[in-house]
């Protein structure tokens, strides 16, 4: 209890010294009209849920009084409009019973509210494991820095995002069950290599437009015989 205590006197410390350095902004909510304080200049709903209903209501769907249009198919334009003011006190009346939502939606002042932070991290996303970049030397020098797909050389002085850098591509792609052991690898362009994305498909009818691309590129680096 005193922790929470603690904490709560932090918070309105804090979030009174922010009020004091920060330009409190008064402004109507386009949802339903109540007009509110705000750090955020740009802010023009009093809440996110008023926001959400306003947007569907001029969709046709009231969500508060759960009516539809007699002919609900995304209606829009003026008749969403009529609708959404039709159906305007549905969202006063919610906002009465939730005045807790209604304000700054800058993180002190939600926290002051009781509120969660809007903006939460995002977890870490499952990344797909890179270690067969491991291989890289050891399939450039047995491919001999060949692409396989369009069998021109590559360039490996080239910048990582230029059309003729060396990249490794899978045989059999990853996305349909390809592994990453060494004998799936291959050298590839990075044109090549992201033109053929994860298709099954051959590389033949794509090769005219590698090599016509791709050709001069290397013919200048001094990779190709001029003709």
């Amino acid at each position: 209890m005193i922790a929470r205590e603690a904490h709560a006197a932090i918070v309105a410390k804090v979030s009174a010294e922010v009020s004091e350095e920060r330009k409190l902004y008064s402004t109507a909510c386009r949802g339903c009209g109540v007009v509110f304080d705000t750090h955020l200049s740009l802010r023009r709903y009093c809440s996110s849920d008023c926001q959400l209903f306003f947007t569907f209501a001029k969709s046709g769907h009231c969500y508060i009084c759960n009516t539809e249009y007699e002919q609900f198919f995304r209606i829009g334009g003026q008749l969403g409009y009529e609708f959404a003011a039709e159906h305007l006190p549905c969202r006063v009346r919610f906002r009465e019973e939730h005045p807790e939502l209604v304000g700054c939606d800058c993180p002190p002042c939600r926290d002051v509210r009781g509120l969660r932070p809007k903006h939460r991290k995002s977890p870490p996303k499952n990344r797909r494991p890179q270690g067969y970049r491991k291989h890289r030397p050891a399939v450039l020098e047995r491919d001999n820095h060949i692409c396989h797909l369009c069998k021109l050389p590559t360039d490996p002085d080239a910048h990582p995002l230029d059309d003729t850098y060396p990249v490794l591509d899978h045989d059999h792609p990853h996305a349909w069950g390809g592994s990453d052991d060494i004998e799936n690898l291959r050298t590839a362009h990075r044109w090549c290599n992201e033109t053929l994305s994860d298709s099954l498909e051959s590389f033949d009818r794509i090769r005219p437009a590698a090599h016509a691309r791709l050709r001069p590129i290397l013919e200048a680096a001094g990779l190709l015989d001029v003709a």
